[in-house]
């Protein structure tokens, strides 16, 4: 995503954008990547109730990179993370880096206003 905007929607998981490993076709590891140039992600919610539920604005099952944007105002009902949730996979590490961004004001019913990740 370059520039833009992912606002208003809701989801049981990753409210706003929900990113999961794609699986190689001949065995290899899961790979995945969400690549996110000053965009704006906002008011999104994520209303699953329960584990691995989350991720009001952004659900990471994969590797995420955010360079400038905001992420604001999302909102897990029922879960982590509500502006940004990083799952976990027994065969590979995911991760979310960010350079020169801002989460702020986001709300989740557990652990992880701005992020949340599990290991």
């Amino acid at each position: 995503m370059n520039g833009g905007s992912v606002t208003d929607n809701e989801s049981e998981i990753g409210g706003g954008i929900y990113s999961e490993r794609v699986e190689e076709i001949f065995g290899g590891l899961p790979y995945g990547t969400l690549e996110v140039n000053d965009g704006l992600i906002a008011r999104n919610t994520a209303t699953y109730v329960g584990n691995y539920g989350g991720g009001g604005g952004v659900y990471l099952q994969s590797v995420g990179y955010m360079n400038g944007g905001i992420i604001e105002e999302n909102y897990a009902s029922g879960g982590e993370g509500g502006g940004v949730f990083v799952g976990a996979h027994s065969r590979c590490s995911y991760h979310f880096i960010m350079n020169n961004g801002v989460i702020r004001n986001n709300i989740a019913y557990g652990n992880g206003g701005g992020i949340a990740g599990e290991y």
